[in-house]
């Protein structure tokens, strides 16, 4: 079997930026421990209310800042002349989609039943349009599909800013 260089970069690559998404959520996060999806037949009360607020909302931020991080050399890569098959956009593309697809799932598990709609619907309007942008780029469609998810995450980040403020 014949190991292209690419390919070697590209899994290297994903397995540093599943390492470097890891690092910088526990650097940001401390001892946030997961939420727990647990049906119950009760209201929540003010106080778990406003826990679950507190957690969706501290939980956004650090996954936004490291998504927006993981994405940066992919962004910088496919400035200019490039092509798909190029070993650093390959590289910074696998990167980028690992480091934004543990940023995805790992804000999913800090987003508590409790978290006021005003603050959970935008987080999933934010989740479902970075998923957009990473299959927009790994099915190698158009930019223009990747920017119009970008531009939705934006839309969405604005959103939870303000019901986190």
């Amino acid at each position: 079997m014949m190991v292209r260089p690419g390919m070697v970069l590209v899994t290297t690559a994903a397995v540093g930026g599943l390492v470097a998404g890891g690092v910088a959520l526990a650097r940001t996060t401390g001892s946030m421990a997961p939420a727990l999806d647990v049906p119950s037949s009760s209201t929540p009360d003010s106080t778990a209310v406003a826990a679950a607020r507190t957690e969706a909302c501290a939980a956004f931020g650090a996954a936004s800042r490291a998504a927006t991080q993981a994405r940066k050399p992919f962004l910088a890569a496919t400035a200019g002349q490039w092509a798909w098959d190029d070993d650093g956009v390959v590289a910074a593309l696998a990167s980028a989609q690992s480091g934004m697809l543990t940023q995805v799932e790992w804000l999913r598990q800090h987003l508590p039943p409790a978290t006021p709609a005003a603050v959970a619907d935008p987080v999933r309007e934010w989740i479902a349009a970075s998923l957009d942008m990473i299959g927009a780029d790994g099915q190698r469609r158009p930019a223009a599909d990747a920017n119009a998810a970008a531009r939705r995450s934006n839309a969405a980040r604005d959103k939870i800013e303000a019901a986190c403020a």
